[in-house]
């Protein structure tokens, strides 16, 4: 507005005007933002307060104009250019044309719209001798403005200081105070929030989620900073689309040195930022680092048109701050939570991380392979534990090579692995385990061999997934026991009156505290006349049918240690249960070579059981299972000749399989040789008959008696009958019962 003849009529109504918004208002920030308006409605359009904060600077806290996010977001120093120089000499200042302004230049003439404007003029806001801010107004018109002009500008900014003289003391010290509090809060209540979280991704939202409450931002962006390349990893307050890259040159510069308010390009207003309404009027970011894990950027848009103020982005940095410790802390808890997760020597999950797996698995169809990696006991002994090491890395590495991301992979034990595979049913099983065990036929590591015994399992929809990994473990052990180097698959499921609600290995504890354990009986039958000849002694869970295998139970406390407890509470409930038994008949009850070496429990403690029973040791033959491998030949021999000079007869159980057989057979002098169910059901192979007759030999000549296991069928009883086995065991010719039975 050019001085006119009612140029000061207009300017006493304004400073009239001012006058009563100073007295009126109660509010320090709405009071300049109404100033600001009454200017620009009596002809000053595009005025500007600006205060001197406590880093000696001049920044915008009111502004009638279009939102310039450079114009809000400068910061001059005092002294620094025309605004600069009024703040500093504290005299209005008038220039009719910048571009001859015979004066101080603006510092700021080529920021954002200020590159435009021709004429200025400011006016001091001084209270209590002291600056403390000017107005200021500008055009692009050269000579817009008049003495008449200044004059009314140095009136209007004499009206500001009085308001801020008396907000000073009172409502500018309780904003101030508001503030501290209220950055306090946020920062306690980020912080509360961020400790919590242990997800990496988690952490990402959450820091998002708490920047825009903290600062009441519209809309927040979380980035990846690689070079000038950035990808989304959270957001808060709208939908950004999942970017694969995005070029973001010059932001890890911009923010450096802490939050700055930045430019977004065409590209980067993918993220979000580009259709900002009248409530988003500028942007800022921070740096968010998290050591060598990560190097970010948070973005925030902020509603308020003067963006955010120098608290504001004081507190920005402390929620960045507190991002990236969080940041550290998920990804340590990541990789302690990997650590806790895997086993030291093969890199592959451990037990506890499969058991887990298991828990999210049960109820849904799937297979799951138990693997033994053969003889891995004679390669530790005789190269020693690295070498044994070396075995189980290669074969850990080709199961993962075959299984590839089928399913969780794990090393469960110290020689044997298990696989889930979700969704495959029993062939796809047997497949994949045969490919593993072939696989292994390729492998040489530098001491021992690597050859692998897998049982193989499959539950359907709605079964115990740990009842389906116990059923692997028990045709684990078949393959054991048949030879080894073999995929045994588990055909029948368990029977429906008991089925272990964990696995094997978590109930066996339960079961030996309890003593839940009882003992079904099966036959001994001489082949030519069917006559029962002795009983054999079978454990079973109380309430297990009794043909529920149990050989994943004596796996499960060989492989946890309580291989000794269970054979001897085994040995106990076999004698107490076969008080029924005819007279007369010889009881056959199982003995581990580890249990049967184990002095706690040794021919005196039998005897006294036996005493206790009131029952004979002549009528007790111990079967001597391999369950463990042994090397003190010496000590064996010599407390079967203590158990012998008491009256107890021994039976070594399956014979033709086994690294210790010839050598157990030797020391042991049997009365009995059980001859394993392998040899039994294929004697018409060339290479096991010959085997078959070797052990028939070897039972003629020490005057032993032979057993035939696992007879199932009338031709294997006529078959073993025509090779002089004269006695034999197995579901045809009768199935274990309780003696009641």
């Amino acid at each position: 507005m050019r001085a006119t003849a009612d140029g000061g009529h207009t300017g006493s109504r304004l400073i009239s005007e001012v006058s009563a918004l100073v007295a009126a208002s109660r509010s320090l920030p709405s009071v300049l933002d109404r100033v600001v308006t009454a200017l620009a409605e009596s002809g000053y359009p595009g005025s500007g307060i600006t205060l001197i904060n406590e880093r000696d600077e001049l920044y915008v806290v009111a502004y009638d104009g279009p939102p310039d996010e450079d114009i809000l977001s400068l910061r001059l120093p005092v002294g620094q250019g025309i605004m600069g120089t009024v703040a500093a000499e504290g005299r209005p200042l008038l220039i009719a044309d910048l571009d001859d302004p015979g004066g101080p230049l603006p510092a700021n003439r080529a920021v954002g719209g200020h590159a435009r404007m021709r004429s200025l003029l400011a006016a001091p806001i001084i209270a209590e001798h002291t600056v403390i801010g000017v107005l200021e107004v500008d055009s692009t018109e050269p000579g817009r403005f008049s003495a008449a002009d200044l004059e009314v500008f140095a009136r209007v900014a004499a009206e500001i200081a009085g308001a801020l003289h008396v907000a000073a003391p009172l409502e500018l010290a309780g904003a101030l105070l508001r503030r501290r509090v209220q950055e306090v809060l946020v920062l306690e209540e980020t912080t509360r929030a961020l400790a919590a979280v242990r997800d990496v991704g988690a952490a990402f939202r959450s820091i998002a989620r708490y920047a825009s409450l903290g600062l009441s931002s519209p809309r927040v962006v979380l980035l990846r900073l690689e070079g000038e390349g950035a990808t989304v990893v959270a957001t808060y307050g709208g939908v950004v689309d999942s970017l694969e890259s995005i070029h973001l040159p010059g932001l890890a510069s911009a923010i450096a040195g802490g939050a700055a308010f930045v430019h977004l390009d065409h590209e980067a207003q993918r993220l979000g930022f580009a259709d900002t309404g009248d409530d988003e009027h500028s942007v800022a970011a921070v740096a968010v680092r998290a050591g060598e894990e990560f190097t970010g950027a948070l973005v925030l848009a902020s509603r308020n048109a003067r963006g955010f103020d120098p608290a504001e982005l004081r507190l920005l940095e402390g929620i960045a701050d507190l991002a990236g410790l969080a940041i550290s802390n998920a990804d340590r808890y990541r990789r302690l939570t990997e650590a806790a997760d895997t086993d030291s020597v093969t890199g592959l999950h451990n037990r506890a991380r499969f058991e887990r797996d298991l828990g999210t698995y049960s109820g849904a169809a799937l297979a799951i392979l138990s693997i033994d990696l053969d003889r891995l006991k004679q390669t530790n002994d005789t190269y020693g534990h690295e070498a044994g090491d070396a075995v189980l890395d290669h074969v850990g590495e080709a199961i993962e090579k075959i299984v590839g991301g089928r399913g969780p992979l794990a090393r469960i034990g110290a020689d044997e692995f298990a696989v889930l595979l979700p969704g495959a049913t029993t062939s796809d099983a047997v497949a994949i385990a045969e490919d593993i065990r072939i696989s292994t036929y390729g492998l040489v590591p530098p001491f021992g061999t690597a050859r692998v015994s897998i049982g193989v399992a499959s539950g359907v929809i709605g079964s115990d997934a740990r009842t389906t990994w116990s059923a692997a473990d028990s045709a684990l052990s078949k393959a054991k026991q048949w030879g080894r180097d073999r995929v045994v698959c588990a055909t029948t499921t368990t029977p429906a009156s008991y089925r272990p609600s964990t696995s094997w290995d978590e109930h066996l504890v339960l079961l030996i505290d309890s003593r839940a354990l009882e003992s079904v009986y099966q036959p001994v039958v001489r082949l030519h006349d069917r006559v029962t000849v002795a009983y054999e002694a079978l454990a079973r869970p109380v309430g297990g049918t009794p043909e529920l295998s149990v050989e994943g139970l004596f796996s499960a406390a060989h492989r946890t240690g309580w291989s000794r407890e269970l054979d001897w509470l085994a040995r106990r409930v076999a004698i107490q249960g076969a008080r029924g038994l005819p007279d007369n008949v010889p009881l056959f009850v199982n003995c581990s070579v580890g249990a049967l070496l184990n002095p706690v429990h040794d021919v005196d403690q039998m005897l006294l059981l036996l005493s206790w029973a009131d029952q004979s040791p002549d009528g007790i033959v111990l079967e001597i299972t391999e369950r463990e491998a042994f090397d003190d030949v010496a000590r064996f021999r010599d407390v079967l000749g203590s158990y012998r000079s008491a009256g107890f007869r021994f039976a070594i159980d399956d014979v033709g399989e086994g690294h210790t057989t010839l050598e157990v057979l030797a020391a042991a002098e049997p009365e009995f040789i059980k001859i394993a169910r392998s040899l039994t059901v294929s004697s018409h192979v060339p290479g096991r008959r010959s085997a078959l007759r070797a052990v028939v030999a070897f039972a003629n000549s020490s005057g032993a008696t032979i057993i035939a296991e696992g007879i199932e069928e009338e031709h294997e009883a006529a078959e073993m009958a025509a090779m002089e086995v004269d006695h034999g065991q197995g579901w045809w010719l009768g199935r274990p019962v309780r003696v009641e039975a």
